[in-house]
């Protein structure tokens, strides 16, 4: 009897287990990022801790690029990523467990330039814009027929290379760059949006090839209780606040989700 127990016992706890979402997500401030103590931060974070507290799941937050975050949630199951753009392209190939912010794509540079964009053909014909290697912009500017994209690892690097002209402009949120620059130490006022490219629609998603229609059941359900019971438009004024007071970031909270 007690071997069948403790049989038991590791069948379940195995269960358990293998039902326990991997979370990863991507450098992408102000809404996950990673802060000066070195853990993880930011809008969307609060919301993932939030759904871990309410299913008593203690996975850890994981920061990778987005191309090889994106194809470990294709190939694996019981994947959870955040937050990331709903795009076509990516519609069939995960399960999109709700919204958490609406943001625009701004055309960046800097002030001194004095550019002026009035329509995608000027785009095409700037020297170069930068861009995140895999990041959801880079794949938009390259579905438009984009040839001056200009890719590298991260958003800071693409800031850098504004300010040493490496680059003629980059594409980007003013949210993100107002973060980085405050945490850069420069002066937002250096740089301008000379121009809105492009709106898109960032989630919480899962992975579809064989992840747990348990695990995914209790992480919607976990999500629809979290909008309905007001937690979530309460996590989206908190930060609409902190971002307001602290960087001077201007936002909305619609349907209780942050839209810049």
């Amino acid at each position: 009897m007690k071997l069948v127990l403790a049989l038991l016992l590791v069948f379940l706890s195995g269960r358990i287990y293998a039902e326990n979402p991997r979370l990863i997500s991507v450098i992408e401030p102000p809404a996950n990022y990673l802060n000066a103590r070195g853990e993880p931060d930011g809008f969307v974070t609060d919301i993932i801790r939030t759904l871990q507290e309410e299913l008593n799941n203690h996975s850890k937050i994981e920061f990778i690029p987005e191309a090889r975050a994106l194809k470990i949630a294709e190939q694996n199951a019981n994947v959870i990523l955040f937050s990331f753009s709903r795009t076509p392209e990516r519609e069939q190939k995960f399960h999109w467990l709700g919204q958490v912010q609406s943001k625009k794509w701004h055309i960046i540079t800097l002030k001194t330039r004095q550019l002026a964009i009035d329509s995608p053909g000027q785009l095409k014909t700037l020297p170069s814009i930068g861009v995140v290697r895999g990041d959801v912009r880079e794949a938009w500017l390259i579905a438009q027929g984009f040839s001056n994209i200009s890719s590298v690892a991260s958003h800071e690097q693409n800031i850098r290379r504004l300010l040493t002209g490496r680059v003629t402009a980059i594409l980007y949120e003013l949210q993100g760059l107002r973060h980085l620059t405050a945490s850069l130490r420069l002066e937002p006022d250096t740089f301008e949006s000379v121009y809105i490219a492009n709106q898109s629609d960032v989630y919480i998603l899962m992975s579809k090839q064989g992840t747990s229609p348990t695990l995914l059941r209790r992480w919607q359900q976990a999500f629809s209780q979290l909008r309905h019971s007001g937690k979530l438009g309460q996590i989206a004024r908190k930060w609409q606040a902190r971002l307001l007071s602290k960087q001077n970031t201007p936002s909305e909270v619609v349907d209780n989700i942050l839209v810049f």
